[in-house]
């Protein structure tokens, strides 16, 4: 599944969705369940990362560990670059991401990450304060499971 994901993350979102069913299928085949089961309480207890968030999780880790470290060769790689505004906005994003007409233009390194960064910015996770941990912790919530209640 890394391999997969490592050659697959930056494409279609069908094509993720075809890895995330398969993950689906081996959690309800390890807990031997039915194929209508609900697969949320399984990626919680194995501690199973969503192939969904995978992607983001190790972009994430790869570029906290480059800043630990003072390197700056992803930066280079994606070609990050503060954002200028011409026009004040409310909110203002913090590194400069470049348009393309194309998905595949999505896919790269170069839009992958400085929209990572600016979306983690508008959620106030700052991946030079939070550990590792806590950054797994973050990309696992976001695929919590809804609180269910007894009562209606």
């Amino acid at each position: 599944l890394n391999y997969c994901q490592l050659a697959w993350a930056p494409t279609t979102k069908e094509n993720v969705q075809k890895l995330h069913i398969l993950q689906k299928r081996f959690l309800r085949t390890v807990e031997n369940v039915h194929s209508r089961f609900h697969t949320c309480e399984l990626f919680l207890k194995y501690n199973v990362m969503p192939i969904m968030t995978m992607y983001d999780y190790r972009l994430s880790k790869l570029y906290k560990q480059e800043v630990k470290n003072g390197g700056t060769f992803l930066k280079q790689l994606a070609n990050l670059q503060n954002n200028t505004p011409s026009h004040v906005t409310r909110y203002s994003e913090y590194w400069n991401v470049k348009t393309y007409r194309t998905t595949y233009g999505h896919q790269t390194l170069q839009n992958q990450l400085p929209r990572l960064l600016n979306k983690l910015n508008r959620k106030n996770v700052q991946l030079e304060i939070y550990t590792f941990k806590e950054i797994r912790k973050y990309f696992m919530s976001k695929w919590s499971c809804p609180i269910v209640t007894d009562n209606p």
